[in-house]
């Protein structure tokens, strides 16, 4: 639980912060920034695949899992909340 706790204050902080800077950050910084963040995504997912036993069970999750966000049309439901500049 504290874990749960502890995460969910570090991303709050992490948050603010992140959207404090971004208004002072030149535009070219922020589009290297998240491609480096892309970069380093991809990378820890395919350590992950590279470990992983049960590889199918992972792809019919995503495709399950796809599936039902296109039926809920759930892009467009994230796409009216979030914070567009």
């Amino acid at each position: 639980m504290i874990g749960t706790l502890v995460n969910t204050v570090a991303v709050i902080i992490g948050a603010t912060v992140g959207i404090a800077l971004k208004k002072n950050m030149p535009k070219r910084i922020t589009q290297i920034y998240f491609q480096a963040i892309g970069l380093f995504t991809i990378a820890i997912g395919i350590s992950m695949v590279w470990d992983l036993k049960h590889i199918l069970i992972v792809v019919g999750s995503l495709a399950v899992g796809s599936l039902i966000g296109e039926w809920l049309n759930l892009e467009a439901g994230t796409e009216k909340v979030s914070i567009s500049n």
